[in-house]
């Protein structure tokens, strides 16, 4: 299923979240790699708990949309700030996702230089999701996140008619060739069909972004060639 040339692993979940039944899985679901921008699903996951007893976070609810919709790193430090980054990690934690931890802020190149990176692994990123359609994360509020990344302005990695249909988030990081540094592209959220179905989609140890991206793609649309597609002719 997977053309690659290259050293880079692709991790892959399908699943089918009106009988909850896995469509498809490829990789160790428990194989922890660079987070990259998924961390911040997990901000906005305490950032709504928080917001529930203190209302002046509002001031953030911009930077919050910003966060997840676009991707805004100055967005998200600023909520890092602002909730603290032990705290967020606290929240992480309690919640149950024992593979993701926060350790540095966004576009901290420095830190990623010495081996210091935001963590997670995709049981815990689809775990996320599965919890916040269902509503089991922080209640009414998960609604929110579910309907900004429906309006997600990166993707890059879909085909063009999931725009709209995918409440999806990505995380990628440049494969950086001066200090040897592997990259990571990952795409993951929820397609609306017939049947809503969790889609993950997660490639680490990249050297090569553009392909990896490429392949990614390619994955989606056999994903859904195989199982939504052929199931809404049959």
């Amino acid at each position: 299923m997977i053309n690659s040339n290259n050293n880079e692993k692709y991790y892959i979940s399908f699943k089918n979240l009106n009988n909850r039944s896995i469509q498809m899985a490829y990789g160790n679901i428990n194989d922890i790699m660079p987070s990259a921008s998924l961390i911040k699903l997990f901000i906005a996951g305490y950032y709504l708990e928080k917001l529930e007893s203190e209302r002046s976070l509002s001031i953030f609810e911009r930077d919050f949309e910003l966060m997840l919709s676009e991707s805004n790193n100055e967005s998200t430090n600023k909520l890092i700030t602002a909730l603290g980054m032990d705290k967020i990690n606290e929240y992480i934690i309690r919640k149950g996702f024992n593979s993701t931890v926060l350790k540095r802020k966004m576009l901290d190149f420095d830190s990623r230089k010495n081996d210091i990176d935001n963590m997670t692994c995709m049981l815990d990123i689809e775990r996320f999701f599965e919890l916040i359609y269902f509503k089991n994360l922080n209640g009414n509020s998960d609604e929110r996140i579910v309907e900004i990344l429906f309006k997600q302005k990166i993707n890059n990695k879909i085909p063009d008619f999931f725009i709209g249909k995918f409440s999806h988030k990505t995380g990628e990081i440049p494969y950086d060739d001066l200090n040897n540094l592997l990259g990571v592209e990952h795409d993951v959220g929820i397609f609306e069909d017939e049947d809503p179905y969790l889609i993950c989609l997660m490639c680490n140890d990249v050297s090569n972004n553009e392909k990896a991206i490429d392949n990614i793609k390619k994955l989606f649309l056999k994903l859904y060639n195989i199982f939504i597609k052929k199931q809404g002719q049959s």
